[in-house]
């Protein structure tokens, strides 16, 4: 009897220990090991594939508003190198592409992203409120 329950303590002490969160978190933007960065793409050995974004959202951040883009890379070994907008009345028009090794062995998995975009002119996040991305119009979401 005594030995199932030490077994069982131990059990759920692994378990806690495996499960606890770190106390190094990163804030919600900057530099979040989740939070993808422009990469180009290495020679000419690589070929390019599609973003598949789920919401963009207009944040303040340091007394700056950027977007915050969260989706999904094609696979594992994908990498964001182009991002790109315009506007056209108050829909924002997103353009974002990926690129991996042309030969490479990768997860066959959607695997997903956050892109900070910090790079807006002056007062544009006050007019969108909607974006446009591979054709389809989404409603823009505001956060604080």
């Amino acid at each position: 009897m005594k030995s199932s329950a030490a077994i069982a303590w131990l059990l759920l002490l692994s378990v806690t220990v495996a499960c606890g969160s770190s106390g190094n978190r990163q804030p919600a933007t900057g530099n979040r090991p989740d939070t993808l960065s422009i990469t180009e793409p290495p020679g000419s050995d690589y070929q390019t594939g599609q973003v598949f974004v789920d919401e963009v959202a207009v944040l303040l951040h340091d007394d700056e508003t950027v977007l915050k883009v969260t989706g999904w890379l094609p696979d594992g070994c994908s990498k964001l190198y182009d991002f790109s907008y315009s506007i056209n009345g108050n829909d924002l028009h997103l353009s974002m592409k990926s690129w991996r090794p042309r030969e490479a062995m990768c997860t066959q998995a959607l695997v997903g992203f956050t892109y900070i975009h910090d790079e807006l002119n002056g007062n544009e996040p006050e007019r969108f409120t909607h974006y446009v991305i591979n054709g389809q119009r989404n409603e823009l979401k505001p956060e604080n």
